[in-house]
């Protein structure tokens, strides 16, 4: 597997002091954001734990530029263990935004307690996609060898694989 990334512990969540700025609207309605930085990170990932987005309420991650927007997160992103986690927003910082109606006041919950760190191999360029892309273990589809594997040819996926402190790039 192809190393890309450093998983970096984190402890970030809607009642920290020290991270975030809390706002209520006029509406009574919560904004709750916060900015996350990693120096010469070429992307930024984020692992949550006890994740709960109430009905109504909404989480949105992007890119200072707000170029690259993930979001919004919703109730139908909760899970029954209360993990989740992001794809990656480029670059070397990135905002959480989390927007909780008056009418589910205070029961929103999340933990952010890992930051992926990308530091290489975060953007498709001609050398890993295309005609002859494929690692040095596998097969290439679009290969002679791969003439047996024509209806799988369009199941193939990358994989983030996260392992304690690393992240990596695999095939499937």
């Amino acid at each position: 597997a192809y190393e890309f990334g450093k998983i970096l512990p984190l402890n970030l969540n809607l009642k920290n002091s020290d991270f975030g700025k809390r706002k209520i609207d006029s509406q009574g309605n919560l904004i709750w954001k916060a900015s996350i930085s990693s120096k010469d990170a070429l992307a930024l990932g984020l692992y949550f734990s006890d994740f709960h987005i109430p009905t109504g309420a909404k989480l949105f991650i992007y890119s200072p530029k707000k170029d690259q927007i993930l979001g919004s997160y919703t109730e139908l992103n909760n899970s029954k263990s209360g993990l989740f986690a992001t794809e990656l927003i480029y670059g070397d910082r990135l905002i959480i935004e989390y927007n909780e109606p008056y009418a589910v006041a205070g029961q929103g919950h999340f933990n952010i307690d890992e930051v992926l760190h990308a530091f290489r191999g975060v953007k498709v360029t001609k050398s890993t996609s295309g005609f002859g892309g494929s690692g040095s273990c596998e097969v290439n589809v679009n290969c002679s060898e791969g003439d047996t594997y024509k209806n799988q040819k369009n199941s193939v996926v990358r994989l983030l694989i996260k392992d304690v402190s690393q992240a990596f790039w695999c095939t499937g």
